[in-house]
């Protein structure tokens, strides 16, 4: 779909969406200077590192929305939100 950063992508993408205070979008959200940086994240499972291309309106403070395809990386679908360290690469 269409994130906030204003490009298209799929669940297969390596791709998150950060929290709304982290990302700290200003009038124009396609040109926040957090849009294509990448993160480095470890989960329960292993490492990925992902593409910022969205922002999540839900989420908590340090808190991250993966893709489908990312989150497969660090952690199995059935445990639903898991707990992960994660920093800007």
């Amino acid at each position: 779909g269409l994130g906030s950063c204003g490009w298209w992508s799929k669940a297969t993408d390596f791709i998150v969406a950060v929290n709304w205070q982290q990302m700290a979008n200003g009038a124009n959200s396609n040109k926040n200077s957090n849009c294509g940086r990448w993160i480095n994240i470890w989960g329960p499972k292993g490492f990925v590192r992902v593409f910022v291309v969205d922002t999540c309106p839900g989420c908590a403070y340090g808190a991250l929305d993966l893709s489908p395809a990312a989150f497969d990386k660090i952690a199995d679908r059935s445990q639903g939100r898991v707990k992960v360290w994660w920093n800007w690469s």
